[in-house]
């Protein structure tokens, strides 16, 4: 196991890859803009700012204090709402669903790895939810 579910997470995440630019639409009415501007203070716009100077500018504690706010500003208030749906989900299934329906039917051996993948690949293999940056 220690093994396997790496590499069916590698390959699950290729086949949503490979999946979604086959058959996804990519909205080209508007193009996504990269913002280049300094993401610690704002300092510049990272057109007029050549990279290397600015890859100085700013030193490694102050590089690490914004990475944080990023982690639990915008990151955290991406998951949060899905983060707590997965828990309330997880404590719905363990309170509803007798622990003798999964030892009778997933006892153990290959099939039930198979049978949990095959449950487990639709929550691991969604794709990213990808937003616009607004116009400068």
């Amino acid at each position: 196991m220690t093994v396997m579910r790496p590499l069916a997470a590698f390959f699950t995440a290729v086949a949503a890859g490979f999946t979604e630019n086959l058959l996804g639409r990519p909205d080209m009415s508007r193009p996504v803009i990269p913002d280049l501007s300094c993401p610690v203070d704002g300092c510049c716009d990272g057109v007029n700012c050549a990279p290397d100077v600015h890859r100085r500018h700013h030193g490694f504690g102050e590089k690490v204090v914004a990475g944080l706010r990023f982690a639990f500003t915008d990151v955290w208030g991406d998951l949060a709402l899905w983060f707590l749906f997965g828990l309330l989900l997880s404590g719905a299934i363990g309170v509803l669903i007798p622990e003798s329906l999964f030892s009778r039917y997933l006892g153990g051996g290959f099939s039930a790895m198979l049978i949990m993948l095959a449950m487990e690949f639709p929550f691991t293999s969604a794709p990213p939810r990808q937003r616009p940056l607004p116009p400068r």
